[in-house]
């Protein structure tokens, strides 16, 4: 798929350097299924973050990324790692139409439902309701990880929880369930 050719041809450095750099410990509580769609969702506290996610699975992952980074040169090379752009001042349908036609065909989406770095003082940022949305709307699994530790050799953890089906139509309680999923992980292996 020429639309996440550069993500297949540049993981196996990016899980080199993660390695030799950083040494994170991955836990897995389930073993991630090579085929069929899925949603990976993490908390999100350094630009390398999306890096962290790609380790827990062989399979290509196309993120939700900011607009904002989207314009010059960056463009056409996001564009070949499969990332879908977020307006994050609008709500924006094209995102999750994008998402849904990517999931249609059996891909991977990474999402950081904080939408952005956790700047507080607290474990988490509030989650926005994208992810849940999309597994619900999709029928499509969610699969919760937590990043743990510092971008520090040796100190970084990367705990991979129970992938989940959204079971309920109201997509707050849904959002809080996977907000608790992930708080949980923080606090039990952080």
């Amino acid at each position: 798929m020429k639309d996440n050719i550069l993500y297949k041809v540049i993981r196996p450095f990016f899980v080199l350097y993660m390695n030799i750099v950083y040494k994170p410990k991955i836990i897995f509580k389930e073993e991630i299924n090579d085929n069929g769609s899925l949603i990976i969702v993490s908390n999100h506290k350094n630009n390398l973050d999306f890096i962290s996610m790609g380790l827990v699975t062989k399979r290509s992952i196309c993120f939700l990324a900011k607009e904002e980074l989207f314009h010059g040169i960056l463009k056409p090379i996001l564009n070949l790692f499969g990332m879908i752009p977020v307006n994050r001042r609008i709500k924006d349908k094209s995102v999750l139409i994008n998402a849904k036609n990517k999931l249609d065909k059996n891909r991977v989406i990474g999402i950081f439902p904080e939408g952005t770095f956790n700047k507080t003082k607290n474990l988490l940022a509030p989650f926005k309701i994208g992810a849940v949305k999309l597994s619900r709307d999709c029928n499509v699994r969610i699969l919760p990880i937590a990043i743990i530790g510092e971008y520090k050799r040796g100190n970084l953890k990367i705990i991979v929880d129970k992938s989940y089906y959204v079971k309920s139509d109201c997509l707050d309680i849904e959002n809080d369930r996977l907000y608790k999923k992930i708080e949980k992980l923080i606090k039990e292996e952080g």
